[in-house]
Order: C-alpha cells, then sequence, then structure tokens
C-alpha cells in the first residue's frame, strides 16, 4: 500500500474538490494510504465530514486547528506539516506556483502534477512555474484539451502524459435518469457552477431575454455562488427577465437540480473538461456548451448536445455585463488544435439552438436518452479509479 499526499484547496465546491472527495469515499481508493494536505482557506463545509473520516492525516498550510498561521511562519509550519505527512508519492492538483505543495520535495518521493485547469491561468513565463514543472514524474490530465496545453504552453512531452477523465458523480448515478420532453407551457433551462467571469452565465441571461421575445414558457434556474452573483441579480433586472430567473445559491442536491430542468446550458469561455455537463447528460439533460477546450470531449456533440462555436471577443463579451479583466489569457482550440484569446457564445446562437431544441421533442427526447448511457459508459467512477490507480503504479514502474 502507497502512502499518498493530496495537495489541492477544498474550500469551494469545484470539479477538482468534488471528484477528490469522490474518490476518497469510494471503497477502492483504500488501495493507498491517503494524506491531505488543505491549500487556501478551509475546508468548505460540504467536504468536511467526508474527508476527515477518509483521510489518514490531514493539514493545513494557513491553520493549525482554530489559530491562523502568521504569513512568515507559514514556510516552516508547511515543512514540518510536510515532515508529518510522510508519503511516496506526492499529488499535486492544478497548482503551479504554489509554494506550500511544492516544497520540500525529496529524491525518494514521486511527484505527480495533476491538471486539471491550472495550466490556463498560471503565467507561463514564471521561473518558479518552470522550476517545478522539472520536478514533476508524470503529468495527469482531465482532457486532451488539458494535455495540450500542457504540451504546447510548457512543451511538456508527450510521453509523460496521461489523460484520465472525470468521472460521473456516484451520487448522480444511482439517481433514476427522466428522459426530457418539452412541456408546451413551460421549458426550464439550467446552468450550474461558479458564477465568475469564465464561466459565462450572464450569457444564459441575454438568450433568455431573446427567448422570452417569442415566448413566455422560458425560465432559467441557475445553482451556484460566487463574486459574479450581484451583478447577474442586477443584469436580469435591467433585461425585465427577473421574474423568469431564479437563482438558487450553492445547492447540494444537483440530482434534484437536474430532474427539474429541461436542457442544461454550459457557456463557458474556458473549460478544461467540464464535469456538469457530464453530471447533465448522465441526469438526462441535453447539453448546449461552448466548442472550446475539452467541453466537446466531455459531450458527444449532435448526439448528447450541441457545441457551438464561440464567436465574440473579450471586448463584445465584456459589453453583455461582465468583468472581463478576469479572463485567461488563452484557451485551446479543439478544431484548430492551438491555443488563442478567450472567444464567448453569441447570445443569439445560444437562443436560436435552445428554440430549435425545445421545439423538437424527438430530438430533445433522443439526446436525453444517449446522454444517459454515455455518461454510464464513459464516464463511471469505477472505470476512473481503475485508470487513476493504474497510472499511479505505471508510474511507479516509469521513473
Amino acid at each position: 500500500m502507497s502512502t499518498i499526499l493530496h495537495f489541492l484547496p477544498l474550500d469551494t465546491i469545484g470539479g477538482v474538490e468534488t471528484i477528490f472527495v469522490e474518490y476518497l469515499k469510494h471503497p477502492h481508493s483504500d488501495l493507498h494510504n491517503h494524506n491531505v494536505m488543505i491549500l487556501n482557506k478551509r475546508c468548505h463545509p460540504f467536504f468536511q465530514k467526508i474527508i476527515k473520516e477518509n483521510a489518514s492525516r490531514i493539514a493545513h498550510h494557513k491553520y493549525h486547528g482554530l489559530i491562523k498561521i502568521p504569513r512568515f511562519l507559514r514556510p516552516l509550519f508547511t515543512k514540518y506539516n510536510i515532515e508529518q505527512l510522510k508519503s511516496g508519492i506526492r499529488i499535486i492538483y492544478n497548482t503551479l506556483d504554489n509554494s506550500c505543495a511544492w516544497s520540500r520535495i525529496n529524491n525518494n518521493e514521486q511527484v505527480i502534477f495533476y491538471e486539471r485547469g491550472g495550466a490556463w491561468g498560471a503565467p507561463s513565463s514564471l521561473k518558479t512555474v518552470h522550476k517545478n514543472i522539472s520536478r514533476v514524474d508524470r503529468f495527469f490530465c482531465n482532457s486532451v484539451a488539458s494535455k495540450r496545453m500542457l504540451e504546447i504552453l510548457y512543451g511538456i512531452k508527450p510521453d509523460l502524459c496521461d489523460i484520465i477523465y472525470n468521472p460521473f458523480r456516484l451520487d448522480l448515478l444511482n439517481k433514476e435518469m427522466i428522459i426530457k420532453t418539452p412541456n408546451a407551457d413551460k421549458f426550464i433551462i439550467g446552468m450550474a457552477g461558479r458564477l465568475i467571469p469564465h464561466k459565462g452565465a450572464v450569457i444564459g441571461l441575454h438568450a433568455l431575454a431573446y427567448l422570452l421575445k417569442r415566448s413566455k414558457k422560458f425560465k432559467l434556474v441557475i445553482a451556484g455562488d460566487g463574486p459574479e452573483m450581484n451583478e447577474l441579480k442586477k443584469t436580469s433586472v435591467c433585461l425585465g427577465i427577473d421574474s423568469a430567473v431564479t437563482f438558487l445559491g450553492a445547492i447540494e442536491n444537483m440530482p434534484s437540480f437536474f430532474s427539474k430542468v429541461d436542457l442544461f446550458l454550459c457557456p463557458s469561455l474556458r473549460e478544461p473538461f467540464g464535469n456538469v455537463v457530464v453530471e447533465a447528460n448522465g441526469s438526462g439533460c441535453p447539453v448546449i456548451c461552448a466548442n472550446i477546450d475539452g467541453l466537446p470531449e466531455a459531450i458527444t456533440p449532435d448526439k448528447t448536445g450541441l457545441c457551438i462555436q464561440p464567436t465574440l471577443s473579450a471586448k463584445e463579451y465584456m459589453t453583455l455585463g461582465v468583468d472581463g479583466n478576469n479572463l485567461p489569457e488563452l484557451v485551446y482550440n479543439p478544431e484548430k488544435d492551438n491555443l488563442g484569446p478567450p472567444l464567448a457564445m453569441d447570445p443569439i446562437n445560444v437562443a436560436n439552438a435552445i428554440w430549435d431544441l425545445s421545439n423538437s421533442p424527438e430530438k430533445l427526447n433522443s439526446m436525453s436518452s444517449a446522454g444517459h448511457a454515455s455518461a454510464k459508459e464513459r464516464f463511471s467512477i469505477d472505470a476512473y479509479i481503475k485508470s487513476f490507480h493504474l497510472h499511479i503504479s505505471e508510474c511507479h514502474k516509469k521513473i
């Protein structure tokens, strides 16, 4: 049994955090002994119980119990914790420049960097990033897009990268799937995710405004929280659609959310894979998403959903009522296999695609059924854990 030391933040309900927790609580995860170093803020309440029950040892680089460690003492505190959490394998999730995650690596420790979106945010010219990358033995990537980001942006050799697709969450897999059939009087569009600029929630609001000009049957339900919440609410009021929009905030019961929506919209400008679209598909929701990064890998275009080519520049996107200053500099274009500035879906194109599906019951029904089957077949949690452990074993052999 190997001891793995996992370095990751657990303060938000994102894909990295959710899948790690799903893995940790799975019975097959006990093939290894797991220690956890929590980065950034304190562990989110949604995850605390599971982490405590399934990790052998837990530490935090900023806190000791209720005490927040002064900044000048953190390097020493981190070194002490790493000594206590001894491991044979270190897995660093998504952070290329966090000094805690990369400190005190010894020669007997194997280092795996798990790319789940970190490459989109770290400056490629930063010397510490390149130094950290040089210490990595293997790279795990959650999509071809993630792999290509590492290869193109940082010059990582392809044979050092393993692709492990994110799984469909176990709690959703055990629920009965409801085949979606359009209601003539009501059509509910769902969006879910952290409310930050690159997630594109404002596109959904503008698309809804166009749809409501054609029919009053459309509603939009948004699950998630984040710094854009208030601005999005203001935008819905300015567009005159606030009565047709429901902001749910962060929710734990995603099966209930998916059961109540007819179609799922993912208007992200950057999405290394797109866990939420797999969850939507697996719950029987057809998906409309942008043809960027790993999203075309997460769905089966034209069978389980639609990929719309983004056309709006960052400047045009900002006119919709969003702060574009925090957008990534580069995203991956799967059609051209290159990197370029982020683009956003045009809300008119989104509205037209939703309108067509809402008035095509056979197509919506077919996508609903195909999405459920695809998620179960391509992204099962058991297959994920088997692949994850296999690549960890292979890492031993290759080093």
